[in-house]
């Protein structure tokens, strides 16, 4: 069972939508900003659906994480980031998966703050081996 279920096509498409609203606000690794995306730009993917979708799924974890005050910096996030700059990822697109991440990680905190929600030792060690894997990464 994964501590984080799939996000639906709408969920996708509005943290999508939100992360490219802001990414101007990012910073690439040479510390300047993501400059603003034309339209032709924007009508573009900045990375594959399937990343997207992974992206959102980790933030939606770190964010479960840090409610239950794991680790979720170095455990969750900074693998994921590792990973893809290993696959050559650098500039515009880690900002955005940055971005991404971020958004769902705050959405998924405060739905847990929200909902009052505990951290059983079974949805722990569940968040916990998921986080162990970046088997959602395409």
């Amino acid at each position: 069972m994964d501590a984080v279920p799939p996000p639906s096509d709408e969920s996708v498409a509005q943290l999508t939508e939100r992360a490219r609203a802001i990414l101007p606000m990012a910073q690439i690794e040479d510390g300047s900003s993501v400059p603003a995306e034309t339209p032709a730009e924007r009508a573009r993917p900045i990375i594959p659906r399937a990343t997207e979708i992974a992206t959102i799924r980790r933030g939606e974890l770190s964010g479960q994480m840090q409610h239950c005050g794991l680790d979720w910096q170095n455990r969750s996030y900074m693998p994921f980031m590792r990973r893809l700059r290993a696959g050559g990822w650098r500039g515009k697109r880690m900002a955005y998966v940055g971005m991404l991440h971020g958004l769902s990680q705050a959405m998924a905190l405060r739905a847990r703050q929200d909902a009052r929600a505990g951290c059983p030792a079974e949805g722990v060690a569940a968040m916990e081996r998921e986080a162990a894997t970046l088997g959602d990464l395409p």
